[in-house]
């Protein structure tokens, strides 16, 4: 039992690819109202870092300074990393993968002439667009009600990075819960380890903390991992704290971490499903 290789399937904007596109923007569409409760109770914790954050830059000397974020720059750290959290809706690929494999449910897609693993994508990809779209009313708000204090991108050049990263670091995310996912085709139990993922994605990708803030070794090595590429790399963009040489090095790698999670998440995939068809999946 194997997956068809037809050319189209292969190709994002074919048929079946799109029927399922629109599947998954009629999914996303469904679950709406969901996706906008989950908004207002993210504001909670956003609330409480700049409260935080605020406590402490008031308590220090005129002009503090911490791992070299001012306290505009500290607060527009906090609010523009919620709002791409709100649009990065692709970590839980990683709990659909691993519950289609262990339950069988995946030979209902390797009987069709399809790619899997590009199906996933274009039912995270709607999710995305929808998410993006909703999000447009609390970043509106927030740009407003912050304008004093929002730190923004001084050049047009900035802007179009930041755009480019961001795409880039969506595919990063989706690859990389995607890669997790597949090593359900090895591991008979996998929740344990799903869960302790998340938390850690959260600290390496910078949206717990300022990874500055990390000490010097770690922040050395942690700030090359693709982790970093999803959200911090976009905002410290945002942020204006790299210049134009900086931020073409960071794109260069953001590509070649992608390339690299394309090829290993494919080679997952293959040797993942001759091990699933062998033991009669």
């Amino acid at each position: 039992m194997g997956v068809a290789a037809l050319p189209a399937s292969l190709v994002p904007w074919s048929r079946l690819n799109r029927r399922f596109m629109t599947i998954g923007l009629s999914d996303a569409l469904a679950y709406r109202g969901t996706f906008i409760l989950g908004i207002v109770f993210a504001m909670i914790p956003l609330a409480t870092s700049l409260l935080l954050w605020l406590a402490i830059y008031r308590a220090g000397a005129v002009g503090l300074s911490i791992a070299g974020f001012d306290l505009h720059g500290m607060l527009s750290y906090y609010l523009v990393m919620h709002l791409l959290g709100l649009v990065y809706v692709v970590e839980d690929v990683q709990w659909d993968v691993t519950q289609q494999i262990r339950g069988g449910t995946l030979n209902s897609y390797l009987m069709r002439p399809i790619s899997y693993c590009l199906v996933q994508w274009d039912l995270k990809m709607a999710a995305v667009l929808v998410a993006a779209v909703i999000a447009l009313i609390p970043a509106s708000l927030v740009v407003i009600a912050a304008r004093s204090i929002l730190v923004l991108p001084a050049a047009a050049w900035q802007w179009g990075a930041f755009v480019v990263a961001v795409l880039v670091g969506i595919q990063i995310a989706f690859l990389l819960s995607l890669c997790i996912g597949l090593s359900a085709f090895w591991f008979l139990e996998t929740s344990g380890f799903l869960m302790a993922a998340f938390p850690m994605q959260m600290i390496l990708s910078g949206s717990l903390f300022p990874l500055e803030l990390l000490p010097k070794p770690v922040y050395a090595v942690v700030g090359n991992l693709p982790w970093t590429y999803m959200t911090y790399f976009p905002l410290q963009i945002w942020l204006g704290r790299l210049d134009a040489a900086a931020v073409a090095r960071g794109l260069l790698f953001q590509a070649g971490w992608l390339a690299a999670l394309l090829g290993f998440s494919t080679w997952l995939w293959s040797r993942g499903i001759r091990r699933y068809e062998a033991v009669g999946g």
